[in-house]
């Protein structure tokens, strides 16, 4: 499989991983990512929780495999797929997630970077290094035509 290909698949699977949190636990994720703390990335994958949305967007993707459950079982099952969605947005990075977040949440690229240059870290170079990252993740978003600079709290979903 060529490199392509899989950074494709990865972006998929994490589009799908993303699309079956509920909108509270998206904006916790987005909050947390634009935030000005240094390790705001981890603070960010911490903070979403499984709440009974996602809990039903899971049972509604699990089809046979879940439906044959119940009880204690079916809750594990359900645990399990929800940490490993997670751990597939984790292992996608900030880099790697905010391109897939700007799909859903307008603008939340150009806050992250703007939160990398004003907070402080455990050393200079490596924030150098992010900071540039986040900068071209916000400037080829940019280049595809998306309306990264319209960040607002108002463009994120609806959490009633």
């Amino acid at each position: 499989m060529s490199p392509k290909k899989a950074n494709e698949d990865k972006t998929e699977i994490g589009r799908v991983a993303l699309k079956a949190l509920s909108a509270a636990s998206l904006n916790l994720l987005v909050d947390g990512i634009c935030a000005g703390d240094k390790s705001r990335f981890d603070a960010a994958m911490n903070a979403v929780t499984l709440d009974e949305e996602t809990r039903a967007t899971i049972l509604r993707e699990g089809n046979d495999s879940l439906s044959k459950r119940s009880g204690r079982q079916l809750e594990s099952l359900i645990e399990k797929s929800f940490r490993k969605k997670v751990n597939t947005l984790r292992c996608l990075g900030q880099v790697g997630l905010l391109p897939l977040l700007e799909e859903l949440v307008p603008g939340v690229a150009q806050r992250a970077a703007e939160a990398a240059a004003a907070g402080g870290g455990a050393s200079k170079r490596h924030d150098g290094k992010r900071l540039r990252k986040l900068q071209k993740v916000v400037e080829a978003l940019h280049a595809d035509g998306s309306n990264a600079d319209q960040c607002s709290a108002d463009a994120r979903p609806d959490t009633d």
